[in-house]
This record gives C-alpha cells, structure tokens and sequence, in this order.
C-alpha cells in the first residue's frame, strides 16, 4: 500500500494549523486517553476539516509521536539552558536536578501520565517514547561529566540509566497519583540516595547538612 504522502508545513498559516492539532490532541489525550480518542474528534475539536488534518499527519500516532518528541526536547532544552555555578558542589548539582525532573512532571501531567501508561502497555509506544527519551539519557551523563573528579563510579552510562528509572518510578508515584507524601522529604531522601551511590564519601555529605547551608 503507497504511504499517504503529508504536507511539511512552511508558511506562517500552516505552522498555525499543525500547532492548533498538536495542542488540541494534547488536550484530548489528556482527558480521554490516546486509545479512547478518534482523529475526527480531534479535528472537531479544532475547527477543522478530517481533510486538513491528513494533509499534515498520516494518523493519530503521527500526532503522538510528535508530542511526545516536542516533550522531550523542551526538557532537555531546559535542563541544558540550567546555568549552575561552576563552584556548585556536586551534591547540590544532583538535589537541584532531582527537583527540576519533579517540577517538570507538574506540566501537561495528565499527558506524561498517559505517556508512562501507552509505553507500559504497547511496545509500539514504548518504542516511540525510547526514540527521544535516550536524550534525557545523554543529558544526565553529560552532567556526571562535569563532575567526574568526586564520583565513585566510572561507567557514566550505567549510572545514567539507574538514575534515570529509578527516579521516574518515584516521581511518577509522587506526582501522578493521590497522595500525602512530602515532596521536599522525597527530593532529599533521594538526594542522599544518589549522593551515596555516586560519589566519593567524603563529598556525600548529608540532607541536613544541606539544609543548614542554605
């Protein structure tokens, strides 16, 4: 069967109408879930002809693959534009990089929720979600880089993905779900985790060492 050619958007009106799909998709993704969801509603939704939505997208998975593409840009975009002192100490590195992955989980997060889920479920999905989320991977051991000098460990990406599985397990149950956790008492539990896994004792220090710096 011949692909269903798209149109690439180049114009001002174009670049518009594939914004107001993606945001629109977004929205019901978040409300009804992927599976849940048509490409007419979609369309509907936006004021717009199924027609027009075809001509930029093949079907409602193209849609999702680029949200979830634009998801992980703009969080690595972010966590590249963190400019940290360079006189940081390494263990404030990590608490303050364990806090910007949970703040960002608190955007679009019935969306991220429905991400996780898609990937659990469909190895298709998951191997959508796997194609951008290796720069999340890339991003975090480029940081450990940066800090090789106080680490314990040498295979950067092992530690990368430990880190990385490890705290989207904690985050998600924090933030996806109902509860009464306090979210500072889990930043530094896991601060003190990582710091032991990671770094030489001597540069570990504590949570309420931390606290007393600042």
């Amino acid at each position: 069967m011949e692909e269903k050619q798209v149109r690439r958007p180049q114009q001002k009106r174009s670049l518009e109408k594939t914004v107001l799909i993606k945001e629109t998709a977004l929205q019901l993704f978040s409300e009804k879930g992927y599976f849940a969801t048509t490409t007419n509603e979609i369309a509907k939704r936006a004021g717009i002809s199924i027609g027009t939505l075809y001509s930029y997208y093949r079907d409602k998975k193209d849609i999702y693959e680029e949200l979830v593409k634009e998801h992980y840009e703009q969080t690595a975009r972010q966590a590249e534009e963190a400019e940290l002192p360079e006189d940081l100490p390494p263990r404030q590195s990590i608490y303050l990089m364990l806090a910007a992955t949970m703040q960002s989980h608190f955007v679009n997060t019935a969306f991220q929720k429905e991400m996780a889920a898609l990937s659990a479920q469909s190895e298709e999905m998951r191997a959508i979600e796997q194609k951008y989320r290796g720069n999340m991977s890339l991003a975090l051991e480029a940081m450990l880089e940066g800090y090789r000098d106080f680490y314990r460990v040498s295979d950067f990406k092992t530690a990368a993905l430990l880190i990385q599985t490890s705290l989207e397990a904690v985050v998600h149950e924090t933030v996806f779900y109902p509860n009464d956790y306090d979210k500072e008492k889990v930043l530094r539990e896991l601060t003190d985790m990582f710091c032991a896994y990671l770094l030489k004792p001597e540069y570990q220090g504590s949570a309420e060492a931390q606290a007393q710096e600042e």
